[in-house]
């Protein structure tokens, strides 16, 4: 299944991985949420040549809002991390990310990323954090 394909991708042919990439962009939103036809992706975006990687990430992100959407995923959020290794492409990712992180803060696997990443959750003027799972906590009781 995916980890022979993965082992191509990392180990095959040029011709043979350029026939992988080209597949997944047949539907790379879908491929990006599904358990293990994301961790293809993600082994396409770290050994792909620099032109297929950038093919790759320009895909994911020409979709308004898809790096905030996967980011949330499960899944998705794995092909995020790697987006965020290609060059040029991962700084415009970034950019993406700084933009929507409070929606990030909310989620589970958006929180992870921006820990990963050294974000600081957002703190608020009477010094409780900002967001948690859309409701203040911390410091205080609540009524």
């Amino acid at each position: 299944g995916h980890r022979a394909v993965v082992s191509v991708l990392s180990n095959g042919l040029r011709s043979q991985v350029a026939r992988i990439v080209e597949g997944l962009l047949g539907d790379l939103q879908r491929f990006a949420r599904q358990r293990f036809a994301s961790r293809v992706l993600e082994a396409a975006m770290i050994h792909g040549s620099e032109e297929e990687r950038a093919l790759l990430a320009r895909a994911i992100m020409e979709q308004s809002g898809a790096v905030t959407r996967l980011t949330c995923h499960a899944f998705g959020v794995n092909v995020i991390r790697a987006l965020l290794e290609v060059p040029v492409h991962g700084e415009q990712a970034m950019q993406y990310i700084i933009k929507t992180q409070r929606r990030l803060w909310k989620d589970r696997y958006g929180r992870e990323l921006m820990q990963e990443l050294g974000f600081e959750e957002p703190v608020g003027e009477d010094g409780r954090r900002a967001i948690a799972g859309g409701v203040q906590v911390g410091g205080g009781s609540h009524k």
